[in-house]
């Protein structure tokens, strides 16, 4: 959550106002992490379907040959 907390125990204050001298740092990475995941999905939609292949047991290393056979 974002506020002002105060550790009981150390008396250490945790202002996440004090990270920037800039008023509007926290709207501005809102905006720019907002940003990065609209393009995310985005990049993710325009992706080709994926086709699924099922490997024969001649494709896998020896270890797993096994467990498909």
């Amino acid at each position: 959550m974002y506020q002002v907390k105060t550790d009981k125990d150390s008396g250490i204050t945790n202002d996440p106002n004090l990270y920037s001298d800039d008023p509007r740092y926290v709207v501005d990475l809102i905006k720019r992490v907002t940003y990065v995941a609209l393009d995310t999905v985005k990049m993710v939609e325009a992706l080709p379907a994926l086709e699924e292949v099922t490997p024969t047991a001649a494709v896998l290393p020896m270890a797993w040959q096994n467990a498909v056979s």
